[in-house]
């Protein structure tokens, strides 16, 4: 009984310790290795407000970063106006570096069947980018 108890406490305080993750302060770290502009803003409530605007080959480190962040980048394609790749959504769950580039991929509803995206790469090496519907 007395062993049934400590696995029980042990259990609940992994889980309310990932619990408090979640929505804890972190060291984060955003780098943009493109080689164009990138923007980032972040989710207030229901809005998007700009959060970030790194140049190339440019970082951000933040020591209090508050995880569970709603987060979306894009980058520049070129210089003229609105000439951008899609927004790309993602959430800042653990601490560590975000990588963000820019790269080509595949489009099957492309005319071209390829496009420009800013793709995030995560502390544990995970790449993600919104795709094209």
């Amino acid at each position: 009984m007395k062993y049934f108890r400590f696995s029980i406490l042990l259990i609940l305080l992994i889980l309310s310790g990932n619990a408090m993750a979640t929505g804890g302060k972190a060291s984060v770290s955003f780098v943009n290795n493109s080689e164009k502009l990138l923007k980032c803003d972040t989710q207030t409530d229901n809005d998007y407000t700009p959060f970030i605007r790194l140049q190339p080959g440019s970082s951000k480190h933040f020591e209090n970063f508050k995880l569970g962040s709603q987060l979306r980048c894009l980058t520049e394609v070129n210089k003229t106006p609105h000439s951008t790749t899609m927004l790309t959504y993602f959430s800042v769950n653990t601490e560590g570096v975000y990588e963000l580039l820019q790269e080509r991929v595949a489009c099957e509803t492309c005319l071209s069947k390829i496009r420009w995206a800013t793709i995030v790469t995560f502390p544990n090496g995970e790449a993600h980018y919104t795709k094209w519907k």
